[in-house]
Protein backbone atom coordinates (compact mmCIF):
# COMPACT_ATOMS: atom_id res chain seq x y z
CA UNK A 1 0.00 0.00 0.00
CA UNK A 2 3.01 2.62 0.92
CA UNK A 3 4.71 1.38 -2.72
CA UNK A 4 1.10 2.46 -4.45
CA UNK A 5 1.48 5.51 -2.44
CA UNK A 6 4.43 6.77 -2.96
CA UNK A 7 3.80 5.76 -6.92
CA UNK A 8 0.79 8.18 -6.80
CA UNK A 9 2.69 11.07 -5.36
CA UNK A 10 5.68 10.52 -7.95
CA UNK A 11 3.17 10.65 -10.40
CA UNK A 12 1.42 13.28 -9.58
CA UNK A 13 4.66 15.47 -9.36
CA UNK A 14 5.46 14.46 -12.77
CA UNK A 15 2.28 15.59 -14.09
CA UNK A 16 2.68 19.05 -12.39
CA UNK A 17 5.80 19.67 -13.34
CA UNK A 18 4.96 18.84 -16.61
CA UNK A 19 2.21 21.17 -16.89
CA UNK A 20 4.39 24.11 -14.94
CA UNK A 21 6.72 23.17 -18.11
CA UNK A 22 3.79 23.64 -20.25
CA UNK A 23 2.99 27.04 -18.89
CA UNK A 24 6.60 28.58 -19.27
CA UNK A 25 6.09 28.04 -22.47
CA UNK A 26 2.65 29.17 -22.86
CA UNK A 27 3.83 32.29 -25.56
CA UNK A 28 5.93 29.60 -28.21
CA UNK A 29 3.04 26.79 -27.77
CA UNK A 30 0.08 29.39 -28.00
CA UNK A 31 1.81 32.15 -30.53
CA UNK A 32 -0.52 34.34 -27.98
CA UNK A 33 0.66 37.44 -26.33
CA UNK A 34 -2.17 38.23 -23.01
CA UNK A 35 -1.26 41.78 -22.56
CA UNK A 36 -3.07 43.44 -19.21
CA UNK A 37 -4.27 47.19 -19.94
CA UNK A 38 -6.19 49.55 -17.56
CA UNK A 39 -7.56 53.08 -18.50
CA UNK A 40 -4.92 55.44 -19.22
CA UNK A 41 -5.48 58.53 -21.68
CA UNK A 42 -4.06 59.22 -24.11
CA UNK A 43 -2.18 55.47 -23.66
CA UNK A 44 -5.16 52.90 -23.28
CA UNK A 45 -8.72 53.99 -23.60
CA UNK A 46 -11.94 53.25 -25.03
CA UNK A 47 -13.94 55.46 -27.42
CA UNK A 48 -17.00 55.23 -29.07
CA UNK A 49 -15.98 54.97 -32.86
CA UNK A 50 -19.60 54.23 -34.81
CA UNK A 51 -21.76 53.64 -31.80
CA UNK A 52 -19.00 50.63 -30.84
CA UNK A 53 -16.64 50.66 -27.98
CA UNK A 54 -13.07 50.16 -29.19
CA UNK A 55 -10.00 49.94 -27.37
CA UNK A 56 -7.66 52.01 -28.71
CA UNK A 57 -5.04 54.49 -27.87
CA UNK A 58 -0.83 55.22 -28.05
CA UNK A 59 -0.20 52.06 -26.41
CA UNK A 60 -2.34 49.62 -27.62
CA UNK A 61 -1.57 50.64 -31.29
CA UNK A 62 2.05 50.18 -30.70
CA UNK A 63 1.47 46.47 -28.89
CA UNK A 64 -1.14 45.83 -31.83
CA UNK A 65 2.16 47.06 -34.39
CA UNK A 66 4.91 45.00 -32.19
CA UNK A 67 2.71 41.52 -31.68
CA UNK A 68 2.10 42.18 -35.47
CA UNK A 69 5.74 42.32 -36.47
CA UNK A 70 7.67 39.61 -33.52
CA UNK A 71 4.30 37.52 -35.51
CA UNK A 72 2.23 36.51 -32.33
CA UNK A 73 -1.17 36.93 -31.81
CA UNK A 74 -2.76 39.24 -29.31
CA UNK A 75 -5.71 39.51 -26.31
CA UNK A 76 -5.90 42.71 -24.24
CA UNK A 77 -7.28 41.94 -20.29
CA UNK A 78 -8.40 44.72 -19.05
CA UNK A 79 -7.58 44.82 -14.77
CA UNK A 80 -6.62 47.15 -12.51
CA UNK A 81 -2.52 48.42 -12.44
CA UNK A 82 -1.85 46.61 -9.05
CA UNK A 83 -3.99 43.28 -10.10
CA UNK A 84 -1.88 43.04 -13.88
CA UNK A 85 1.21 42.97 -11.08
CA UNK A 86 0.26 39.76 -9.61
CA UNK A 87 -0.83 38.62 -12.82
CA UNK A 88 2.44 39.03 -14.62
CA UNK A 89 3.91 37.46 -11.82
CA UNK A 90 1.73 34.08 -11.32
CA UNK A 91 1.55 33.98 -15.49
CA UNK A 92 -1.62 34.54 -15.85
CA UNK A 93 -0.98 37.52 -18.42
CA UNK A 94 1.68 37.72 -20.25
CA UNK A 95 2.86 41.33 -20.67
CA UNK A 96 1.87 44.84 -18.89
CA UNK A 97 1.90 48.11 -20.74
CA UNK A 98 3.66 51.42 -19.73
CA UNK A 99 5.96 49.77 -16.91
CA UNK A 100 8.77 52.40 -15.30
CA UNK A 101 12.00 50.43 -15.28
CA UNK A 102 13.62 50.36 -12.12
CA UNK A 103 15.77 47.34 -10.64
CA UNK A 104 13.39 45.34 -8.89
CA UNK A 105 11.55 45.55 -11.75
CA UNK A 106 14.12 43.80 -13.79
CA UNK A 107 15.17 41.09 -11.27
CA UNK A 108 10.73 40.01 -11.04
CA UNK A 109 10.12 40.44 -15.29
CA UNK A 110 11.57 40.96 -18.52
CA UNK A 111 12.11 44.80 -19.66
CA UNK A 112 11.99 45.57 -23.10
CA UNK A 113 13.46 48.14 -24.84
CA UNK A 114 11.59 51.63 -24.05
CA UNK A 115 8.87 52.59 -25.62
CA UNK A 116 8.84 56.10 -24.53
CA UNK A 117 9.68 57.82 -21.49
CA UNK A 118 7.19 59.64 -18.83
CA UNK A 119 8.17 61.14 -15.66
CA UNK A 120 6.20 61.91 -12.37
CA UNK A 121 4.66 65.54 -11.37
CA UNK A 122 2.44 66.33 -8.23
CA UNK A 123 -0.94 67.89 -8.28
CA UNK A 124 -2.96 69.67 -6.16
CA UNK A 125 -5.92 72.06 -6.28
CA UNK A 126 -5.29 75.61 -7.01
CA UNK A 127 -4.53 77.53 -3.73
CA UNK A 128 -3.45 75.16 -1.47
CA UNK A 129 0.48 73.97 -1.78
CA UNK A 130 1.58 76.78 -4.62
CA UNK A 131 3.21 79.13 -2.21
CA UNK A 132 5.16 76.92 -0.79
CA UNK A 133 8.12 76.76 -3.16
CA UNK A 134 8.93 73.33 -2.59
CA UNK A 135 12.27 73.01 -4.23
CA UNK A 136 13.25 68.97 -3.22
CA UNK A 137 10.79 65.74 -3.09
CA UNK A 138 11.76 65.60 0.62
CA UNK A 139 10.72 69.18 1.94
CA UNK A 140 7.15 68.09 0.22
CA UNK A 141 6.72 65.27 1.79
CA UNK A 142 7.80 66.64 5.07
CA UNK A 143 5.71 68.80 4.42
CA UNK A 144 2.40 66.53 4.03
CA UNK A 145 3.72 64.64 7.32
CA UNK A 146 4.20 67.57 9.53
CA UNK A 147 -0.10 69.00 8.37
CA UNK A 148 -1.18 65.23 8.67
CA UNK A 149 -2.45 65.25 4.87
CA UNK A 150 -3.31 62.89 2.62
CA UNK A 151 -1.82 62.08 -0.99
CA UNK A 152 -2.94 59.73 -3.57
CA UNK A 153 -0.82 57.36 -6.01
CA UNK A 154 -2.13 54.23 -8.18
CA UNK A 155 -2.10 51.10 -6.74
CA UNK A 156 1.41 49.26 -7.57
CA UNK A 157 2.84 51.71 -9.01
CA UNK A 158 6.53 53.27 -8.81
CA UNK A 159 7.52 57.18 -9.68
CA UNK A 160 10.14 58.50 -10.89
CA UNK A 161 11.69 59.08 -7.88
CA UNK A 162 13.24 57.55 -5.44
CA UNK A 163 12.52 59.56 -2.35
CA UNK A 164 8.68 59.29 -3.32
CA UNK A 165 9.09 55.41 -4.12
CA UNK A 166 10.79 55.16 -0.43
CA UNK A 167 8.47 57.25 1.36
CA UNK A 168 5.53 54.82 0.02
CA UNK A 169 7.27 51.63 0.94
CA UNK A 170 7.43 52.51 4.28
CA UNK A 171 4.82 50.77 6.45
CA UNK A 172 5.09 53.84 8.78
CA UNK A 173 3.59 56.28 6.30
CA UNK A 174 0.51 54.62 4.99
CA UNK A 175 -1.61 57.09 7.09
CA UNK A 176 -0.65 59.38 4.66
CA UNK A 177 -1.23 57.24 1.49
CA UNK A 178 -4.67 56.83 -0.03
CA UNK A 179 -4.08 54.44 -2.78
CA UNK A 180 -6.65 54.32 -6.24
CA UNK A 181 -6.91 52.11 -8.88
CA UNK A 182 -5.89 54.25 -11.73
CA UNK A 183 -4.97 58.11 -12.73
CA UNK A 184 -8.37 59.08 -13.00
CA UNK A 185 -9.43 58.25 -9.84
CA UNK A 186 -6.27 59.55 -8.24
CA UNK A 187 -7.82 63.28 -9.84
CA UNK A 188 -11.06 62.92 -8.89
CA UNK A 189 -10.22 62.51 -5.38
CA UNK A 190 -8.23 65.06 -5.59
CA UNK A 191 -10.79 67.49 -6.81
CA UNK A 192 -13.31 65.96 -4.24
CA UNK A 193 -11.15 67.18 -1.57
CA UNK A 194 -10.27 63.51 -0.55
CA UNK A 195 -6.61 63.91 -0.70
CA UNK A 196 -4.56 67.40 -0.62
CA UNK A 197 -1.94 65.84 -3.51
CA UNK A 198 -1.32 62.94 -5.78
CA UNK A 199 1.27 61.96 -7.74
CA UNK A 200 0.47 60.88 -11.39
CA UNK A 201 2.21 60.31 -14.61
CA UNK A 202 2.02 63.90 -16.44
CA UNK A 203 1.19 62.91 -19.96
CA UNK A 204 -1.69 60.76 -18.63
CA UNK A 205 -2.50 63.25 -16.09
CA UNK A 206 -2.66 66.36 -18.36
CA UNK A 207 -4.46 64.95 -20.64
CA UNK A 208 -7.31 63.83 -17.95
CA UNK A 209 -7.26 67.17 -16.41
CA UNK A 210 -7.52 68.67 -19.90
CA UNK A 211 -10.44 66.60 -21.05
CA UNK A 212 -12.45 66.89 -17.78
CA UNK A 213 -11.96 70.94 -17.80
CA UNK A 214 -10.39 70.59 -14.55
CA UNK A 215 -7.78 73.31 -15.36
CA UNK A 216 -9.70 75.59 -13.10
CA UNK A 217 -9.55 73.73 -9.98
CA UNK A 218 -6.43 71.93 -10.10
CA UNK A 219 -2.69 72.78 -10.91
CA UNK A 220 0.45 70.76 -11.32
CA UNK A 221 3.54 72.49 -9.14
CA UNK A 222 6.39 73.24 -11.30
CA UNK A 223 8.87 72.21 -8.30
CA UNK A 224 9.97 70.05 -7.37
CA UNK A 225 10.99 68.29 -10.73
CA UNK A 226 11.77 64.81 -11.41
CA UNK A 227 13.81 63.48 -13.88
CA UNK A 228 11.87 61.38 -16.95
CA UNK A 229 12.69 57.54 -16.89
CA UNK A 230 12.15 54.94 -19.72
CA UNK A 231 8.62 53.02 -20.15
CA UNK A 232 9.25 49.34 -21.08
CA UNK A 233 7.03 46.43 -21.75
CA UNK A 234 7.50 44.04 -18.89
CA UNK A 235 6.69 40.25 -19.72
CA UNK A 236 6.20 37.35 -17.31
CA UNK A 237 9.43 35.30 -16.60
CA UNK A 238 6.82 32.24 -16.24
CA UNK A 239 5.26 32.38 -19.84
CA UNK A 240 8.31 34.10 -21.87
CA UNK A 241 11.52 33.17 -22.82
CA UNK A 242 14.42 35.13 -23.74
CA UNK A 243 13.74 34.51 -27.03
CA UNK A 244 10.24 36.03 -26.94
CA UNK A 245 12.14 39.06 -25.58
CA UNK A 246 14.28 39.08 -28.48
CA UNK A 247 11.42 39.13 -31.04
CA UNK A 248 9.46 41.65 -29.34
CA UNK A 249 12.81 44.04 -29.31
CA UNK A 250 13.39 43.41 -32.90
CA UNK A 251 9.91 44.51 -33.52
CA UNK A 252 10.12 47.62 -31.52
CA UNK A 253 13.81 48.63 -33.04
CA UNK A 254 12.09 47.93 -36.74
CA UNK A 255 8.96 49.98 -35.90
CA UNK A 256 10.73 53.02 -35.22
CA UNK A 257 13.36 52.99 -38.17
CA UNK A 258 10.80 52.11 -40.65
CA UNK A 259 8.22 55.50 -39.36
CA UNK A 260 5.22 53.00 -38.08
CA UNK A 261 6.33 54.41 -34.92
CA UNK A 262 6.94 57.67 -35.57
CA UNK A 263 2.83 58.18 -37.13
CA UNK A 264 1.51 56.04 -33.82
CA UNK A 265 3.19 59.10 -31.60
CA UNK A 266 1.64 61.81 -34.40
CA UNK A 267 -1.71 60.58 -34.45
CA UNK A 268 -2.33 59.29 -30.89
CA UNK A 269 0.15 61.65 -28.52
CA UNK A 270 1.22 64.71 -30.25
CA UNK A 271 -2.82 65.93 -30.82
CA UNK A 272 -3.40 65.58 -27.04
CA UNK A 273 0.29 67.88 -25.90
CA UNK A 274 -0.28 69.33 -28.32
CA UNK A 275 -4.00 70.44 -27.50
CA UNK A 276 -3.07 70.69 -23.90
CA UNK A 277 -0.54 73.15 -24.48
CA UNK A 278 -2.73 75.38 -26.61
CA UNK A 279 -5.63 74.96 -23.85
CA UNK A 280 -3.48 77.15 -21.08
CA UNK A 281 -4.35 80.45 -20.10
CA UNK A 282 -1.49 82.42 -21.96
CA UNK A 283 -2.01 80.66 -25.20
CA UNK A 284 -5.99 82.09 -24.77
CA UNK A 285 -4.73 85.77 -24.31
CA UNK A 286 -2.86 85.36 -27.01
CA UNK A 287 -5.47 84.35 -29.68
CA UNK A 288 -7.57 86.80 -27.98
CA UNK A 289 -5.30 89.12 -29.17
CA UNK A 290 -4.69 87.96 -32.36
CA UNK A 291 -8.62 87.80 -33.09
CA UNK A 292 -8.87 91.39 -31.89
CA UNK A 293 -6.52 92.36 -34.96
CA UNK A 294 -8.19 90.20 -37.38
CA UNK A 295 -11.17 92.20 -36.21
CA UNK A 296 -10.20 95.58 -36.71
CA UNK A 297 -8.10 94.60 -39.91
CA UNK A 298 -11.79 93.98 -41.34
CA UNK A 299 -13.78 96.90 -39.67
CA UNK A 300 -10.91 99.03 -41.43
CA UNK A 301 -11.96 97.17 -44.74
CA UNK A 302 -15.59 97.47 -44.51
CA UNK A 303 -16.02 100.95 -42.54
CA UNK A 304 -15.36 102.68 -45.79
CA UNK A 305 -18.13 100.51 -47.70
CA UNK A 306 -20.86 102.39 -45.97
CA UNK A 307 -22.40 98.86 -45.10
CA UNK A 308 -25.53 98.22 -42.63
CA UNK A 309 -24.61 96.56 -38.70
CA UNK A 310 -25.68 93.38 -39.76
CA UNK A 311 -23.59 92.64 -43.39
CA UNK A 312 -20.52 94.46 -41.33
CA UNK A 313 -20.62 91.65 -38.16
CA UNK A 314 -20.73 89.43 -41.23
CA UNK A 315 -18.12 90.37 -43.01
CA UNK A 316 -15.68 90.72 -39.95
CA UNK A 317 -16.80 87.19 -38.79
CA UNK A 318 -15.88 85.74 -42.50
CA UNK A 319 -12.39 87.90 -42.08
CA UNK A 320 -11.68 86.45 -38.09
CA UNK A 321 -13.03 82.94 -38.12
CA UNK A 322 -13.17 82.00 -42.02
CA UNK A 323 -9.55 80.42 -42.50
CA UNK A 324 -10.23 78.48 -39.15
CA UNK A 325 -13.42 77.48 -40.90
CA UNK A 326 -11.92 76.93 -44.08
CA UNK A 327 -9.84 74.64 -42.72
CA UNK A 328 -12.56 72.63 -40.69
CA UNK A 329 -14.09 72.43 -44.19
CA UNK A 330 -10.66 70.82 -46.14
CA UNK A 331 -10.17 68.29 -43.04
CA UNK A 332 -13.54 66.85 -42.56
CA UNK A 333 -13.49 68.47 -38.99
CA UNK A 334 -17.34 68.79 -37.87
CA UNK A 335 -18.56 70.96 -36.07
CA UNK A 336 -16.72 73.74 -37.08
CA UNK A 337 -14.54 75.13 -34.29
CA UNK A 338 -16.28 78.43 -33.62
CA UNK A 339 -19.68 76.46 -32.74
CA UNK A 340 -18.46 74.70 -29.37
CA UNK A 341 -16.19 77.70 -28.70
CA UNK A 342 -18.25 81.07 -28.85
CA UNK A 343 -15.56 83.48 -27.42
CA UNK A 344 -14.43 83.82 -30.82
CA UNK A 345 -17.78 85.10 -32.05
CA UNK A 346 -18.44 87.09 -28.83
CA UNK A 347 -15.27 88.99 -29.44
CA UNK A 348 -16.20 89.63 -32.77
CA UNK A 349 -19.58 91.21 -32.01
CA UNK A 350 -17.87 93.11 -29.13
CA UNK A 351 -15.40 95.07 -31.04
CA UNK A 352 -17.91 94.93 -33.68
CA UNK A 353 -19.57 96.74 -31.57
CA UNK A 354 -17.38 99.08 -30.00
CA UNK A 355 -16.21 100.54 -33.25
CA UNK A 356 -20.06 101.10 -34.49
CA UNK A 357 -20.74 103.10 -30.81
CA UNK A 358 -17.23 105.41 -31.43
CA UNK A 359 -18.03 105.80 -34.79
CA UNK A 360 -21.34 107.10 -34.55
CA UNK A 361 -20.43 109.07 -31.27
CA UNK A 362 -17.86 110.72 -33.36
CA UNK A 363 -20.23 111.49 -36.35
CA UNK A 364 -23.33 112.51 -34.33
CA UNK A 365 -20.74 115.55 -32.59
CA UNK A 366 -19.03 116.07 -36.09
CA UNK A 367 -22.56 116.81 -37.27
CA UNK A 368 -23.43 119.11 -34.38
CA UNK A 369 -20.78 121.84 -33.92
CA UNK A 370 -17.69 120.94 -35.60
CA UNK A 371 -15.34 123.88 -33.63
CA UNK A 372 -16.97 122.84 -30.23
CA UNK A 373 -14.45 122.41 -27.68
CA UNK A 374 -15.97 118.61 -26.89
CA UNK A 375 -15.68 117.86 -30.64
CA UNK A 376 -12.23 119.04 -30.83
CA UNK A 377 -11.11 116.92 -27.77
CA UNK A 378 -12.64 114.22 -28.74
CA UNK A 379 -11.32 114.32 -32.13
CA UNK A 380 -7.74 114.82 -31.23
CA UNK A 381 -8.16 111.90 -29.02
CA UNK A 382 -9.02 109.46 -31.65
CA UNK A 383 -6.37 110.57 -33.65
CA UNK A 384 -3.75 110.15 -31.05
CA UNK A 385 -5.26 106.72 -29.86
CA UNK A 386 -5.87 105.71 -34.08
CA UNK A 387 -2.02 106.96 -34.64
CA UNK A 388 -0.63 104.79 -31.51
CA UNK A 389 -2.63 101.79 -32.03
CA UNK A 390 -1.57 102.12 -36.38
CA UNK A 391 2.29 102.87 -35.59
CA UNK A 392 3.16 100.25 -32.24
CA UNK A 393 0.51 98.17 -31.20
CA UNK A 394 -1.94 96.81 -34.50
CA UNK A 395 1.61 95.18 -35.71
CA UNK A 396 2.37 93.63 -32.00
CA UNK A 397 -1.24 91.97 -31.81
CA UNK A 398 -1.66 91.13 -35.46
CA UNK A 399 2.34 89.24 -35.29
CA UNK A 400 0.51 87.67 -31.90
CA UNK A 401 -2.31 86.09 -33.14
CA UNK A 402 -0.67 84.86 -36.40
CA UNK A 403 2.01 83.17 -34.24
CA UNK A 404 -0.53 81.81 -32.46
CA UNK A 405 -2.53 80.31 -35.74
CA UNK A 406 0.07 78.88 -37.02
CA UNK A 407 0.15 76.38 -34.15
CA UNK A 408 -3.50 75.63 -34.61
CA UNK A 409 -3.21 74.85 -38.09
CA UNK A 410 -0.11 72.24 -37.89
CA UNK A 411 -2.31 70.48 -35.30
CA UNK A 412 -5.77 70.15 -37.34
CA UNK A 413 -3.13 68.63 -40.00
CA UNK A 414 -2.11 65.97 -36.78
CA UNK A 415 -5.39 65.06 -36.05
CA UNK A 416 -6.26 64.07 -39.23
CA UNK A 417 -3.27 62.28 -39.67
CA UNK A 418 -2.68 64.27 -43.02
CA UNK A 419 0.51 62.44 -44.89
CA UNK A 420 3.28 63.84 -45.13
CA UNK A 421 3.01 66.66 -41.87
CA UNK A 422 5.73 68.47 -43.71
CA UNK A 423 3.60 69.36 -46.40
CA UNK A 424 0.06 69.94 -44.55
CA UNK A 425 1.74 71.23 -41.75
CA UNK A 426 2.49 74.30 -43.33
CA UNK A 427 -1.01 74.05 -45.93
CA UNK A 428 -3.20 74.37 -43.09
CA UNK A 429 -1.04 76.94 -41.12
CA UNK A 430 -1.50 78.78 -44.34
CA UNK A 431 -5.32 78.74 -44.61
CA UNK A 432 -6.06 79.07 -41.42
CA UNK A 433 -4.15 82.37 -41.06
CA UNK A 434 -5.11 83.73 -44.36
CA UNK A 435 -7.93 81.93 -45.48
CA UNK A 436 -10.63 84.14 -44.37
CA UNK A 437 -8.62 87.53 -45.11
CA UNK A 438 -8.59 86.04 -48.93
CA UNK A 439 -11.91 85.09 -48.99
CA UNK A 440 -12.90 88.77 -47.88
CA UNK A 441 -10.96 90.00 -50.22
CA UNK A 442 -12.43 88.03 -53.11
CA UNK A 443 -15.96 89.22 -52.07
CA UNK A 444 -15.03 92.57 -51.90
CA UNK A 445 -12.18 93.61 -54.64
CA UNK A 446 -11.89 90.42 -56.39
CA UNK A 447 -8.13 90.47 -55.67
CA UNK A 448 -6.33 88.26 -53.52
CA UNK A 449 -4.02 90.36 -51.84
CA UNK A 450 -5.06 93.27 -50.73
CA UNK A 451 -4.59 92.66 -47.27
CA UNK A 452 -2.23 89.32 -46.95
CA UNK A 453 1.11 91.77 -47.55
CA UNK A 454 4.14 92.06 -45.58
CA UNK A 455 5.26 88.22 -46.16
CA UNK A 456 1.73 87.43 -44.18
CA UNK A 457 0.92 84.09 -45.92
CA UNK A 458 4.92 83.26 -46.37
CA UNK A 459 5.83 83.75 -42.60
CA UNK A 460 2.58 81.04 -42.17
CA UNK A 461 4.08 78.55 -44.04
CA UNK A 462 7.69 78.98 -42.98
CA UNK A 463 6.79 78.26 -39.37
CA UNK A 464 4.34 75.78 -39.86
CA UNK A 465 7.25 74.04 -41.98
CA UNK A 466 9.32 74.72 -38.40
CA UNK A 467 6.74 73.08 -36.32
CA UNK A 468 6.25 70.24 -38.43
CA UNK A 469 9.94 69.21 -39.00
CA UNK A 470 10.51 69.68 -34.80
CA UNK A 471 7.75 67.67 -34.02
CA UNK A 472 8.46 64.96 -36.72
CA UNK A 473 12.04 65.11 -35.41
CA UNK A 474 10.70 64.37 -31.62
CA UNK A 475 8.35 61.71 -32.77
CA UNK A 476 10.75 59.11 -32.85
CA UNK A 477 11.29 59.12 -29.68
CA UNK A 478 8.38 60.41 -27.73
CA UNK A 479 9.59 63.31 -25.91
CA UNK A 480 6.80 65.05 -24.49
CA UNK A 481 9.42 67.57 -22.72
CA UNK A 482 9.97 68.47 -26.37
CA UNK A 483 6.97 68.30 -27.67
CA UNK A 484 5.79 71.11 -25.37
CA UNK A 485 8.87 73.67 -25.93
CA UNK A 486 7.77 73.19 -30.17
CA UNK A 487 4.86 75.83 -29.37
CA UNK A 488 6.40 78.32 -27.59
CA UNK A 489 9.32 78.21 -29.97
CA UNK A 490 6.93 78.44 -32.54
CA UNK A 491 4.89 81.16 -31.34
CA UNK A 492 8.07 83.53 -30.55
CA UNK A 493 9.46 82.73 -34.04
CA UNK A 494 6.29 83.63 -35.81
CA UNK A 495 5.87 86.78 -33.74
CA UNK A 496 9.18 87.98 -34.13
CA UNK A 497 9.52 87.29 -37.63
CA UNK A 498 6.09 89.71 -38.51
CA UNK A 499 7.04 91.95 -36.54
CA UNK A 500 10.68 92.59 -38.26
CA UNK A 501 9.10 92.09 -41.51
CA UNK A 502 6.52 94.85 -40.44
CA UNK A 503 9.22 97.22 -38.91
CA UNK A 504 11.08 96.98 -42.04
CA UNK A 505 8.14 96.79 -44.39
CA UNK A 506 9.38 93.75 -46.40
CA UNK A 507 6.87 92.95 -49.22
CA UNK A 508 5.30 89.67 -49.69
CA UNK A 509 7.20 87.74 -53.06
CA UNK A 510 5.35 88.31 -55.94
CA UNK A 511 4.15 85.64 -58.83
CA UNK A 512 5.98 88.10 -61.48
CA UNK A 513 9.15 89.52 -59.59
CA UNK A 514 9.43 91.91 -63.55
CA UNK A 515 6.42 93.02 -65.49
CA UNK A 516 5.20 94.09 -68.56
CA UNK A 517 5.78 98.08 -69.62
CA UNK A 518 5.39 100.06 -72.72
CA UNK A 519 8.66 100.20 -73.77
CA UNK A 520 9.97 96.45 -72.98
CA UNK A 521 10.44 94.53 -69.64
CA UNK A 522 11.82 96.08 -66.82
CA UNK A 523 12.10 94.78 -63.06
CA UNK A 524 9.60 95.91 -60.55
Amino acid sequence: MKKLLALFFIFLFIVFNVFASDNSKKIQSTGTLRIGWYDQYPFTYKKNILGVSTLTGMDIELSKAITRKANFNFKFIEEPWDTQLKMLKEGKIDVMLSGLQSSERLKEFRISNPIRKECTVIYTRKGTAENSKFKTAESFLSWIKKNNLKIGITKGNIYTSEEINNFIANPNNSKYIKAARCDFINLRNLKNNRVTAVFVDRTASASIVGINNWLDELVCLYYPKFEAHNVCYMLSKKTSSIKDLEKINLAINSLKSDGKYENIVKTYLMPVILNLTVNTWWYFYIVLAGTVAYCICALRMVMQAKQILIGTLIFVSIYTVGGGALRGILTGTYPLFFIHQPVYIYTILIITLIVFTVSNIYRYIFSIDRNHYMFQFFHSTCIGIQRLYLKYIYDIIDSIGLAAFVVFGVIAALEVNAYPLILWGPILAMVTTSGGGIICNILQTRKFDKTMKNMYTEISALWGCVLSVLLSQVARDAVTDIIIIAVPITVVGAFLTRWLVCYFKVPSIQFFIVKWVKSGIGKE
